[in-house]
């Protein structure tokens, strides 16, 4: 478990616990390439993507395309794009 630092651009601040995940064409079934927020995945440059998914509480905090910057994990600090959320 990776616990994280979301900064939005307008400088609010949330510290939240987070996991991180590969999402896999078997894994998303029916989707195929799509997240949530229609957002196609790269399955060829995984690393391309950036986007994160929150959990349904706080998508109205951090809507769909909402930029967040990641801090105090080392390799995964950086920008991301709200484009997923997690199973409730």
């Amino acid at each position: 478990m990776i616990h994280l630092l979301f900064i939005l651009l307008f400088n609010v601040q949330d510290t939240v616990t987070a996991t991180t995940y590969k999402l896999t064409a078997a894994e998303n079934g029916p989707y195929g390439n799509n997240m949530a927020s229609g957002y196609k995945v790269s399955y060829k440059r995984p690393g391309n993507n950036r986007v994160i998914a929150v959990s349904p509480d706080l998508l109205d905090k951090y809507p769909y395309h909402t930029d967040v910057i990641i801090k105090g994990t080392g390799k995964y600090d950086g920008k991301y794009k709200v484009e997923d959320v997690m199973n409730a």
